[in-house]
């Protein structure tokens, strides 16, 4: 008997990864699992020369993988393809959360370079996701102009049934931006654009070749030519990953900015005060190109990032809403050679939860080697799904953040804590935000010091035969001394 077929690509086992070359061709809905709230999906290349396929892999924050799903097969009509510029496949999500936006070309995996081909021979297309993994419909192809011999970037819908799409094109009418609802393409926007992003109900796209990120018009236009507004204060730089935040205690409005700024090699954070968008740090990052951020309470943030190349980033603003970015990011995943990370984007989810999680409980130090320490806690019992939970360590207070990790589990291990008194705390966080606060753990890690150490001679009646003797060091070793209390 045969055994049944597996729901998902998942990387649980090797006879699974031994089925992917097999069974590409398959249709969309075929391998895939439905994506989980709160994991982020990336735009993964394969290896191939010319045309490379294209697969949705869906992280774990930490950096797990959970499966990939693949979008290119043979079935030139449907299947979506990339080339090797990496300045493509920036996804995104659509503002309701319902579904992903892919850009790709109508190719098969190995035919030739689709960017370098007509729009005719290799249409640019955008293919629609749902958060159960399901292609919605049919390729929305672009029609024989748009982005004619060059690249298709990004794409993002707003209704999940059509999509605006940027690029390049030979000349200048065929690139800019391009919408595809029930009709024919129509081109919105000529020359030469980068990422797009959605915000309070306004299309926005970053303009390249000496441009800015702009506003497209008014709201989400979908016909005739559209003249763009630049942002105040922004830099000129070509932003690929552009994820907009709500972070402070205001009105619903978006608050803060974070930008995969490519030309630049960063991801800067800005902060709206009024109708002007202010730098507020960067982090170094070479090649910055996709772009994931969630808001994990009292102003701070997890962003996750991709390179264009074969490595996946994690790193914490702990500034707060108004604070300064800094810090390095730390590599969570990573691809076998030749294989690349193009763009990130949030999971897909068929409704957004109405909430953040409660606040989990019972915070508690369950072991302690050295300066590494064990944390255990109860999950919350009720209210909406935990995605991950972040947790933070402060010295002061939690005026400053001195470590922050994640967990996927009501448990975690912090490694290289400081010596002295610090509190823990631990929230819950899901796709919309972070659970309040209700208890810290406060620990303290005091080393003894180190005594001096004291150089004796051995005694000359236990070594009689000797003349001279070596000194030996007598130490005290340095043993913490784990303190724990409540603090509420």
């Amino acid at each position: 008997m045969k055994s049944p077929r597996p729901s998902a690509l998942r990387a649980t086992s090797a006879a699974t990864l031994l089925l992917l070359g097999t069974c590409a061709a398959l249709p969309l809905n075929a391998w895939a699992a439905p994506f989980a709230s709160g994991n982020v999906v990336a735009y993964r290349v394969g290896s191939e020369v010319n045309a490379k396929s294209v697969y949705l892999a869906e992280y774990r924050v930490d950096g797990s993988l959970v499966q990939r799903i693949p979008l290119t097969s043979t079935d030139a009509a449907q299947s979506l393809a990339a080339s090797s510029t990496t300045s493509e496949g920036l996804l995104t999500r659509s503002p309701d959360g319902r579904c992903l936006a892919v850009p790709g070309y109508k190719a098969i995996a190995g035919s030739a370079d689709p960017k370098k081909a007509t729009a005719s021979q290799a249409n640019r297309a955008v293919k629609l996701v749902d958060a159960s993994g399901a292609g919605l419909g049919d390729l929305l192809g672009l029609g024989t102009a748009a982005f004619n011999k060059d690249a298709i970037r990004s794409a993002i819908s707003n209704d999940c049934a059509s999509a605006w799409a940027s690029g390049k094109g030979d000349t200048t009418p065929n690139g800019g931006i391009w919408f595809k609802g029930a009709g024919n393409a129509a081109a919105l926007l000529p020359g030469n654009t980068q990422g797009l992003a959605i915000a309070d109900g306004q299309l926005l796209v970053s303009v390249a070749s000496g441009g800015k990120l702009s506003q497209v018009g008014n709201n989400l236009p979908t016909s005739g030519t559209q003249s763009i507004t630049q942002l105040s204060d922004m830099p000129v730089n070509n932003f690929r990953g552009i994820a907009f935040a709500r972070l402070g205690q205001g009105s619903g409005a978006a608050d803060t900015l974070y930008a995969a700024a490519n030309d630049a090699d960063q991801i800067q954070k800005y902060i709206r005060s009024g109708g002007t968008w202010t730098p507020s740090g960067s982090v170094a990052l070479a090649g910055a190109h996709g772009l994931a951020v969630y808001a994990t309470g009292d102003g701070n943030a997890l962003l996750l990032a991709s390179d264009g190349a074969g490595t996946l980033y994690q790193w914490f603003d702990a500034s707060g809403a108004t604070g300064i970015l800094q810090g390095a990011p730390n590599v969570i995943a990573t691809l076998p050679v030749g294989e690349a990370f193009y763009g990130l984007a949030l999971a897909p989810e068929s409704i957004l939860p109405a909430s953040p999680p409660t606040a989990p409980t019972q915070v508690r130090l369950t072991t302690q080697s050295g300066n590494d320490a064990t944390l255990q806690w109860t999950a919350p019992v009720s209210g909406p799904a935990v995605a991950f939970y972040v947790v933070e360590v402060s010295q002061d207070n939690f005026t400053t953040v001195t470590q922050s990790a994640v967990a996927t589990t009501p448990h975690l291990m912090l490694t290289g804590l400081p010596s002295g008194a610090q509190k823990v705390r631990v929230r819950a966080v899901n796709s919309v935000g972070a659970a309040p606060v209700h208890c810290q753990r406060t620990s303290s890690w005091a080393l003894r010091r180190r005594p001096r150490c004291r150089t004796t001679a051995r005694s000359p009646a236990r070594w009689a035969t000797s003349t001279m003797h070596s000194p030996r060091r007598a130490c005290a070793s340095a043993r913490p001394i784990p303190r724990t209390a409540w603090s509420r």
